[in-house]
């Protein structure tokens, strides 16, 4: 196909050329969405809301453009689909502060709540910032997340444990409990997952609170 470089994405091929044209329409529908969030944020100023209104800002999920041999979001827990953004616009005069603490969207109703001064006590998660627009997060903390495998590996059960810099990710089996694979990777030097590390190397690694590879089982069970 005109001399592409053809790539093997789940026993079906696309070129580079229809990768990177899947790519711009993606980016595509980012600057609508830009413009539209322009617009909105627009009609609060012109109300006197914007200053006064907690804005929240995320997706439910990434994209993946073939990165680890998979397109759209299928159910994975590679950064490409578990790192979306997330702008919190507490109310009074913008901090402007960008954040490198991990946090989950499950933290996103419980701080809604926070403001709204309504009780939390029977959901998951805990506030992003408090009334006062302080982060509720310690540098050390883990995010963790799981998702069940779909068509060929729908008996496969995937968990994540995700830190500022360490992230494991351990699959196994729904009807027997055994352990199908085990990953760690270094986001810092590796930020996009291509290689990950061997259980024996993490063993000498400052993981900084990440439990070894013989105990992140249970710990992301």
């Amino acid at each position: 196909m005109n001399g592409d470089t053809t790539i093997e994405i789940l026993e079906e091929k696309i070129t580079e050329t229809e990768r990177q044209l899947l790519i711009n329409l993606y980016d595509g529908e980012i600057r609508y969405l830009d413009d539209q969030l322009r617009i909105f944020f627009n009609g609060l100023k012109e109300r006197n809301l914007l200053k006064a209104s907690l804005v929240i800002i995320t997706a439910d999920h990434g994209d993946a453009f073939g990165e680890h041999g998979y397109f759209t979001h299928p159910r994975h827990l590679h950064e490409s689909l578990l790192h979306v953004p997330l702008l919190v616009s507490p109310p009074g005069e913008p901090i402007g502060e960008t954040v490198e603490t991990p946090v989950s969207t499950l933290d996103i109703v419980p701080t809604i709540l926070e403001y709204a001064g309504l009780s939390n006590d029977e959901l998951p998660g805990t506030p992003l910032v408090t009334e006062n627009g302080l982060l509720e997060r310690g540098e050390d903390d883990f995010v963790y997340s799981s998702a069940t495998g779909e068509d060929e590996h729908e008996g496969a059960r995937r968990f994540a444990a995700r830190g500022t810099r360490w992230k494991a990710i351990l699959e196994r089996d729904i009807t027997s409990g055994k352990i199908l694979n085990e990953q760690i990777f270094d986001l810092h030097e590796d930020p996009k997952e291509y290689e990950e590390l061997l259980p024996s190397e993490t063993e000498r690694l400052p993981l900084r609170g990440l439990p070894s590879p013989a105990r992140h089982r249970q710990a992301i069970w």
